[in-house]
């Protein structure tokens, strides 16, 4: 028999009725690749088919047998399908129909198993240095485990959590452990769908060695009582102002330490601040090398924290009407400026700095809780701060770097062009800390002096408590005799310090270290 090679439904059609329409014909079948693994993707293939006229794809993406909502289409490219945390231990394959006018082809891939990857303990134990009887700074503990969706438990098998102490389902320790020493060996598993891994914490809480409240004056030294003297070497070799629970401005002799409170008598701490130096006279009867200019000045006959009488300037109308007193200064260094005032009639600040020689003025201006740096010819204003207090006095401070060298005319006043406005001015100085007191001649605050009476040197995890009752915690410090914390706010309310002897650092397999620019060297385990 002679074969001709035609296609036999071709060869059975009768003659003059066209090429016959064909159905699908599938050589290679739809395939799936990737590892299945939640959050992964799986890439599809619709197979290879014999090319048909007309022929038409449609593809879904199944999870066990059933189409999955959102995830199809139609053509020959199947778009990739994002495994989710509800395909966890289903069959997940594709589904591809091809169509021609003869017919419809329906296939499958083979199946890809979605799973959560079963979570993994990065390190085999850990041990947690506690200070007991502070609150801690919460710990991640999930990061000593690599996984997805992992929700986190003591193991009840091991010891307890010491009394103070959570752990959450996210896997972060918080709270306050018990103030003596104690050591508790928690075992903590991470799970998953996929299943679970355990890490061994040692918790080592540690009783504090020295504690320190200086709003409630008490104080303790290697768990015994102490005093302020017991605990702390001070000095200040002149005096020093603080406020008074009454909100007066009270003047603390040398050698004496400064509990300080704001103006409705609210205990900020104990004050600790380096020397400063007012350069302006008369800081306080605004009269002692100031001048009026553009209006005028009279005495406001006040009593404001028990010491400020305050004079009111006045505006003519200009503008620029001020009391003001001129300073020499060195282009480029800084000047400290702080005033203290009262909105008066205006409502309006204006401070201005100035050039006698050229005229060029740098300026703040505006409503009282608005002010704004409007110039800066004479030089850039920096770090502009104003606080009210509880007793209507405004605080504004700022720096100020002068563009020359020369004198400054400093100068305040109401900023307004009505003639009659009026601004209570009641003090100022240059410098931003506690006020300074001059009379005819410059007054220098002496630095207040403090160390901790420690036995002997050693590390120390420090707890703090700042005025605003913000906390820090800073663990690991090496202090010794005498030595102090470097404080980010002048006012400290509570200071508790844990002895750490800490072991040598020591890396498990495959830990990575990190050196960073300035920093101490960190132990990073892998997210």
């Amino acid at each position: 028999m002679l074969g001709l090679g035609l296609d036999p439904f071709t060869a059975a059609r009768p003659a003059g009725l066209g090429t016959a329409a064909l159905p699908p014909l599938l050589i290679l079948p739809p395939s799936v690749e990737g590892s299945g693994v939640v959050g992964t993707q799986l890439a599809g293939s619709i197979g290879v088919w014999v090319p048909r006229p007309g022929q038409a794809f449609a593809w879904s993406w199944q999870r066990d047998g059933a189409d999955i909502p959102g995830a199809n289409g139609s053509g020959d490219i199947v778009a990739p399908y994002t495994v989710a945390s509800s395909d966890h231990g289903a069959a997940l394959r594709l589904r591809v129909s091809a169509t021609t006018t003869a017919g419809e082809s329906v296939v499958y891939s083979d199946s890809v198993l979605g799973q959560y990857p079963a979570p993994v303990a990065l390190v085999s134990g850990w041990t947690l240095p506690l200070g007991g009887g502070e609150a801690i700074t919460p710990v991640p503990v999930a990061r000593a485990f690599s996984g997805m969706a992992l929700t986190f438990s003591v193991d009840p098998a091991a010891d307890p959590l010491p009394a103070g102490l959570v752990l959450d389902a996210a896997g972060t320790l918080s709270g306050t452990p018990p103030a003596g020493d104690a050591v508790a060996g928690v075992r903590i598993i991470a799970s998953n769908p996929g299943g679970s891994a355990t890490l061994d914490l040692t918790l080592d809480v540690r009783a504090p060695a020295f504690v320190a409240d200086y709003v409630a004056g008490t104080y303790a030294l290697n768990g015994g009582a102490a005093d302020f003297a017991t605990l702390h070497s001070f000095a200040r070799p002149g005096i020093g102002t603080r406020l008074t629970a009454a909100g007066q401005i009270e003047e603390v002799p040398a050698d004496q330490p400064r509990f300080d409170h704001d103006a409705a008598g609210v205990p900020l701490g104990l004050l600790i601040e380096g020397d400063a130096t007012n350069r302006l006279t008369g800081s306080e009867d605004l009269v002692t090398g100031w001048t009026a200019s553009l209006g005028s000045a009279s005495p406001a006959g006040l009593s404001v924290r028990g010491r400020w009488g305050g004079m009111v300037v006045t505006s003519n109308g200009n503008g620029a009407s001020r009391l003001s007193q001129t300073l020499p200064v060195v282009q480029g260094e800084t000047v400290e400026i702080k005033v203290y005032c009262m909105p008066g009639s205006s409502g309006r600040l204006r401070v201005q700095l100035r050039n006698p020689l050229t005229g060029d003025a740098s300026r703040v201006r505006g409503p009282f809780g608005a002010l704004a740096v409007v110039v800066a010819n004479a030089g850039p204003v920096e770090e502009l701060v104003e606080r009210v207090a509880a007793d209507g006095v405004v605080e504004v401070s700022l720096i100020h770097r002068p563009a020359f060298t020369g004198d400054l005319e400093i100068g305040f006043g109401p900023d307004s062009t009505v003639a009659g406005d009026t601004l209570l001015l009641l003090a100022a100085q240059t410098t931003r800390g506690s006020y300074v007191p001059t009379g005819a001649t410059a007054a220098t605050r002496p630095a207040d002096q403090i160390g901790l009476n420690l036995a002997a040197s050693g590390l120390f995890d420090l707890s703090l408590t700042h005025d605003d009752d913000s906390g820090a915690r800073l663990e690991g410090l090496p202090l010794d005799p005498g030595g102090w914390p470097e404080l980010r706010r002048p006012w400290i309310r509570r200071l508790v310090g844990h002895s750490t002897p800490r072991p040598p650092l020591t890396l498990e397999n495959d830990a990575l270290l990190r050196l960073e620019a300035g920093v101490a060297l960190t132990l990073e385990i892998p997210a």
